[in-house]
């Protein structure tokens, strides 16, 4: 999701003061807000949808791995329990968590949710 004239900046000062702004409006519903030239929840929630019709339409394809940042994955999950968007903090997420998605029947089914297992392998590693 494209954070616009924040996107790359340094998550501080400024940059705290419009995310907060930004995130209020999207908790109060509002998901048609976007930062300066950037992408609303709702313009990032369609282009996901369109992308997760394209993997459904190829019946061939059996595992597919999609990769994203944290935003859209709230997003991807909301469409994929079928909650409203502005649900979208309800759901726990870290970075590099993992889930695994089982399509069947035209519905979607959650099977592993924001999974660190492979986290924790690596530090025990080290």
């Amino acid at each position: 999701m494209s954070f616009g004239v924040w996107e790359g900046a340094s998550n501080k000062g400024e940059w705290q003061s419009a995310y907060a702004d930004v995130n209020a409006c999207w908790l109060a519903g509002d998901c048609d807000r976007a930062f300066e030239n950037g992408e609303s929840p709702n313009q990032a929630a369609a282009r996901l949808k369109a992308a997760m019709d394209t993997i459904v339409s190829a019946p061939d394809e059996k595992t597919v791995l999609v990769c994203m940042h944290g935003r859209a994955m709230l997003i991807l999950l909301c469409l994929l329990y079928d909650t409203p968007i502005s649900n979208m903090t309800n759901y726990a997420h870290q970075n590099t968590g993992l889930y695994h998605v089982k399509y069947s029947d035209g519905k979607f089914e959650v099977l592993t949710v924001n999974c660190g297992a492979h986290l924790e392998a690596l530090l025990l590693e080290k």
